[in-house]
This record gives structure tokens, sequence and C-alpha cells, in this order.
């Protein structure tokens, strides 16, 4: 409510007690609106005789509410003119009034699909869990203490599904992230880190288990280090080499390269697979988004593994970047501040959706 007089505020606000909207007329989307007992109303300083306009609140044939005009005599304008300029409010403030709701809506279906989104990847756990254990116990163990009643075949085929079985782990985790950011459940523990330490490891893990892909390794420095949660940069960075991975299925070279870039550390992650269309880039990490040539060739994915990478590096201060030629290959950039000794890294535990 608004008022040119500040003491008219509390005669609108009764006027409004007067105010019914009836939505349940005789015909169909037909609406009543009523203004009673209008000669108690008006101010005492006010004319005898005020103008009211009552328009409805309309957005596709729906009321929302009403729009009051109160004018007095004395400032009337042209009868026509004045309703153009009521019409063009109400139809202004009836949009913002319904984009206000939808997106509250909006909200509230994003808490119900995270919610959702939460509770099946934890009941999964447990099954997929079980699951996998129960069929590495099958095979023989690396030291070679227990060996397997399984033949050849059998067992090619229990590797089958622990490999799946790693597979599906991998996304309900994903999914559980996702689940959590913007969430104070998804936090960070920032340390000192030696990100070429980390990325040998996870190259010294991935590469036995690679038929046709050979990765190779380049650190500028024998140590480059960053404030961040080890766990959730291995976690991005076991993400990219996966879908290098994945999106070069005719195998090649997979080149990490860490290096100084002005005052961060950048970490190139380079494929030579079937690279990404130019109009898709720009989407690469929204959430639940796959780049149209991945089902083209085959490729299958919750088109999720990107939006919590790029969330993580966000919430570390850095960024990804992406270059790519379809046909050729792609190169994912993760760009994060370098850490130098007397930096405070920050709490120990950082909410991520501070």
């Amino acid at each position: 409510m608004a008022h040119v007089n500040p003491a008219g505020e509390d005669h609108l606000r009764e006027v409004s007690r007067h105010l019914t909207i009836d939505r349940e007329g005789e015909h169909p989307g037909a609406v009543t609106i009523q203004l009673d007992r209008l000669s108690i109303l008006p101010l005492h300083d006010a004319p005898a005789s005020p103008v009211y306009t009552v328009l409805p609140l309309m957005v596709r044939d729906e009321v929302l509410g009403a729009l009051v005009i109160e004018q007095c005599e004395a400032d009337q304008q042209d009868a026509a003119d004045r309703r153009h300029l009521a019409d063009e409010l109400t139809r202004r403030a009836a949009q913002a009034v319904d984009n206000a709701r939808l997106y509250r809506e909006a909200q509230e279906a994003l808490r119900t699909r995270d919610e959702f989104l939460s509770i099946a990847a934890h009941e999964l756990k447990a099954p997929i869990t079980a699951l996998r254990g129960y069929a590495e116990l099958l095979l023989p163990n690396r030291t070679r203490t227990r060996a397997s009643t399984l033949s050849e075949r059998e067992q090619r085929m229990v590797r089958t599904i622990v490999q799946q079985s790693k597979r599906l782990q991998q996304q309900i985790d994903t999914l559980l992230d996702l689940s959590q950011i913007g969430t104070n459940r998804f936090q960070l523990e920032l340390r000192p880190l030696d990100i070429c330490a980390l990325v040998q490891r996870l190259v010294d893990e991935l590469q036995p288990t690679l038929d046709r892909h050979q990765i190779t390794r380049t650190c500028e420095s024998t140590e480059l280090l960053v404030a961040g949660d080890e766990g959730r940069l291995e976690q991005v960075l076991h993400n990219l080499l996966q879908n290098a991975v994945k999106y070069s299925p005719e195998g090649g070279t997979i080149a990490v390269e860490v290096a100084h870039q002005e005052n961060d550390v950048a970490i190139r992650v380079t494929d030579q697979g079937i690279g990404i269309p130019v109009d898709a880039q720009a989407n690469l990490f929204e959430r639940f988004y796959r780049a149209r040539n991945a089902a083209h060739h085959g490729i299958n994915g919750l088109g999720i593994g990107l939006a919590v990478v790029n969330d993580i590096v966000t919430r570390h201060g850095g960024r990804v970047e992406v270059a790519s030629v379809e046909g050729q290959g792609s190169t994912f950039t993760v760009v994060l501040p370098e850490y130098h000794e007397g930096h405070d890294p920050g709490p120990p535990a950082s909410d991520m959706n501070a």
C-alpha cells in the first residue's frame, strides 16, 4: 500500500478490509470484485466523493489479487488516460506477483529434488557396496594367497560385475554430491596441498586399468602448492581423467600438465577424443547437460560430473576452462590460486554454501 499522504496508509488498510473477491461466479473464469461501505472511507481532509478503480491482477485467467486505486475528484485526470495507466500498472503488477510465486515454487521443487537425490543415493550405497564386496571375494587376491575356484571365463564375468559396481558407486557418489551442493552438508577441508604429487598418484592408480590409453604427466616444478581439500580436488581430477578416457573411445594419449599461470596453478587434461561442438561448450557445466555428439557416439552419462567439478573448483576460488575442436579432442584446465608460506588457507572447514 502507498499513499501520497503518509497518514493515508491507515486509510488504505481500512479500504482493503472492505475488499472482497468472489472467484465462484456463475460463469467459468468470472470474477466479482466488490468494494463496500465506501461512504465511511474517505480521509477527513479529502473531498467527499473519491473515485475508486478496482482491477483484478490476472495471469493466465487466474486472479491473484486486486489493485485498488483511490483518486480524489480534485486530482482526476482524463478518464481514458487514467484507465490506460491503471491497466498497464495492473498488468505489470500481476506479472511481478506471478514471477515471484513461480520462483518460490521452483526453489521448493529444487529442494524436493535434492532431498530425493540424497535419500536415493544413501539407500543405494549399501546394496552396491555389498554386491561389490562379495564379487571381489570370488576372485584371487593380489597377493595370490587366495586362489579362485572359478574358471578364467567366470573370473572375467565377475570382474565385469566388480567394474560395473565401481562405476555405479561413482555415479551414486556424484548424485550425493549434487544433492549436497548449496547446503551446509558439503564442506571443504582446506590445507596446503601439492598438486603435482596428487596428479602423480592418480595417474599411477588409473594407468594400470587402461588398455587403449596412455597417460603422460608433466609438472614444471617438483612441488606446486594450493590451499585445497585433497579429497574434493582428487574427485575433480579423477572426474576429468575418466572423462578424457570415456570421450576418446578409440584410445590415444591423455596428457596431464601442471604449471604456473601468473599467481595461480593450472592443471590441464588433454585428450584426443571426439571433442565438443562449439555451441555446446557454454553449457557444459550445467546440471544434466550433455553435448549432442556424446549420444551419437554411444557414450552414456548423467551429465552431472562437470557440474560438480565446476562447483568444487569455484568454491576453492578457482575456475574451470574448456577448449575443444569437435573430432580432434578437448582440453579442460583447472586454475587454482597458488599457496605461499604465511598465507592463511581459511578455516579448517569451509562451508561450500558461503
